[in-house]
């Protein structure tokens, strides 16, 4: 589904991701419900057509490559690596390598989750390191 313009009101424009739901005043915010939606399981076709969704692919590659680094930490919540790609060794060598903090571990569900700030933001930017290797980065 593509970010479309709708009205806020008051003679005000706004967007909105899809046909429904809210109206927001920037384009940032419809782009960060869309995602919020996919990671939450929304299986819809992405509307790869859209600049939007390169933009935010190429954002998302240089952040994740800052963070590996080391650069810009700020605001990461926590470190996830899927099961089926690493055992729990394996996980904790990596997440120790990249300078992650592994003492508040939750291997419960489908990752190892290593993390690394409390959640004190409104929402959560997932953001792919490399593939099967995923950190949630808080948005105020």
């Amino acid at each position: 589904m593509p970010i479309k313009s709708c009205s806020l009101g008051g003679g005000k424009s706004g967007y909105q991701w899809g046909n429904h739901g809210k109206c927001y005043a920037s384009r940032e915010d419809a782009i960060k419900q869309m995602k919020a939606a996919y990671y939450n399981g929304y299986t819809g076709a992405l509307d790869t057509s859209s600049a939007d969704i390169a933009k935010l692919a190429v954002a998302n590659y240089l952040k994740a490559k800052e963070i590996l680094k080391g650069e810009h930490r700020d605001g990461i919540h926590a470190l996830l690596l899927d099961k089926t790609q690493f055992t729990k060794e394996q996980a904790i060598a990596y997440a120790t390598k990249h300078k992650f903090a592994t003492d508040k571990l939750n291997d419960e569900h489908m990752h190892f989750v290593f993390v690394q700030a409390d959640a004190d933001y409104n929402d959560f930017n997932l953001i792919e390191l490399e593939p099967g290797i995923d950190t949630l980065i808080g948005i105020l």
